[in-house]
């Protein structure tokens, strides 16, 4: 004979309410815009790699506009050869 004996628990589950980035440099909320094409990804990695695995450090900033612009030109004032190039997809 088979028993089967129930009871129902509650369980707390994590549930993302908000999921943003804010800029490293001044604090604001970066926000997505309907028909922005916004986008500043700086990664530096440094390490080692092998066939089997690897690993290191890296630096990562995440910027909102206007900031990406001011190190934008602050990379060419100091001589950097930013490139500039069109795109489309």
């Amino acid at each position: 004979m088979e028993v089967k004996k129930t009871k129902k628990e509650l369980k707390e589950v994590e549930v993302i309410v908000e999921n943003y980035y804010t800029c490293d440099k001044c604090g604001v909320k970066i926000e997505d815009k309907y028909g922005d094409a916004f986008e500043f990804d700086f990664e530096l990695k440094e390490g080692c790699s092998y066939p089997d695995g690897g690993g290191g450090e890296k630096q990562l900033l995440d910027l909102c506009k206007d900031c990406a612009w001011d190190a934008v030109n602050l990379l060419k004032e100091n001589g950097f050869k930013v490139r500039e190039e069109d795109w489309y997809f």
